[in-house]
C-alpha cells in the first residue's frame, strides 16, 4: 500500500458513516470503493467495504468478499481476485497490464445487487525531476559542536524539484530501498521521523534530516495526482457546520477511482 492511505483516512470516515437526515450521507446502504492504479506499478490497490451508520458500535466498515471486479483499457479487460490474506482487497495477477499517460481506465465491480463503474485517466508524468545531492553523510549526533556545523554548511537537507508550469497536484513519497540498511541513532524523536506527506501544488520537496531512520540507498518519488484525487482530499478539510455531498467518481457507490504516474531519484544516507 502506498502513504497517500495516511491521509485518505479522513475522508474514509466521512463517507462510510451513514445517519437518516444528514445531507452527505445515503439513507441506504452503500460500496465503497477505493482503487488506485500506479502506472509502472502492480494493480494490487481495489478495497470495497460498505457503509456503517453513525450509531453503530463498530467504527470499521465491513469488507465486501466475493465481488466481481474488473479493469478495463483499450487492450481490454483484466479481471481482479480477492486476497486471500486481506478480504475485500482485490488485484490484478498477471503482469501484462501496461498503461501510459493519457489512457482511459474503467472499473467494473458488481456486489449482489450493487454495480459500480467509474473511469479515470492516466496523468502525464512529472517532468525533469531532479536532486540537489546524491549522497548525504550524516554527523556525529552525539556532538553539538559538530552537529551545528553540519546543519549550517547547507549539506544536511536533500532538495527535490520538478516542472510545474500549470499548478498541478502532487505527493512526495520517502522510502528506503537498501538491502542491508542500518538504523541511525539519534536524539529525534520517533514522532519527528514520521513522514506524512499530503498532495502538494508546487515544484519542489525538501527531505529533512529527521526523515533519515536508516543508512543506505533511499528512493524519492513524486506522484502527479489526479483531480478527483485532489477534490477528495480537499472535501476532509470542509468545515463540519456546513458539509456538502461527499465528492466521488464512483457511479452507484461512494469514493473514489484514480491513476497516477510517477518519476523517481535515488540518493544514499551514510555515517
Amino acid at each position: 500500500m502506498k502513504k497517500l492511505t495516511i491521509f485518505i483516512v479522513p475522508v474514509l470516515t466521512l463517507l462510510l458513516a451513514c445517519s437518516e437526515g444528514t445531507p452527505v450521507i445515503p439513507d441506504e446502504e452503500m460500496v465503497a470503493v477505493w482503487a488506485y492504479v500506479y502506472v509502472g506499478e502492480a494493480l494490487n490497490d481495489i478495497k470495497l467495504t460498505s457503509t456503517i451508520a453513525l450509531d453503530e458500535v463498530s467504527e470499521i466498515a465491513p469488507v465486501i468478499s466475493g465481488a466481481e471486479v474488473e479493469v478495463v483499457t483499450a487492450n481490454g479487460g483484466y479481471i481482479c481476485r480477492e486476497d486471500t490474506s486481506q478480504p475485500g482487497i482485490y488485484y490484478y495477477p498477471g503482469s501484462d497490464l501496461s498503461l501510459s499517460a493519457g489512457d482511459t481506465i474503467s472499473l467494473n465491480v458488481v456486489s449482489e445487487d450493487h454495480i459500480i463503474t467509474s473511469t479515470t485517466t492516466v496523468p502525464s508524468q512529472p517532468v525533469n525531476v531532479s536532486i540537489s545531492q546524491t549522497s548525504i553523510t550524516l554527523p556525529d549526533f552525539s556532538d553539538r559542536e559538530s552537529l551545528r556545523g553540519w546543519r549550517e554548511s547547507g549539506t544536511a537537507d536533500i532538495s527535490v524539484s520538478w516542472d510545474n508550469p500549470d499548478d498541478d497536484w502532487y505527493y512526495v513519497t520517502l522510502n528506503n530501498i537498501d538491502a542491508n540498511p542500518q538504523e541511525i541513532n539519534n536524539f529525534f524523536s520517533e514522532r519527528m521521523r514520521e513522514i506524512i506527506l499530503p498532495p502538494i501544488q508546487d515544484d519542489h520537496y525538501m527531505v529533512r534530516m529527521p526523515n533519515f531512520t536508516h543508512t543506505g540507498l533511499h528512493r524519492i518519488t513524486i506522484y502527479k495526482v489526479n483531480s478527483e484525487y485532489v477534490d477528495l482530499y480537499e472535501y476532509r478539510e470542509q468545515d463540519s457546520r456546513d458539509l456538502q455531498e461527499p465528492l466521488t467518481n464512483i457511479e452507484g457507490g461512494l469514493g473514489i477511482f484514480t491513476a497516477f504516474n510517477s518519476s523517481s531519484v535515488t540518493f544514499t544516507v551514510s555515517i
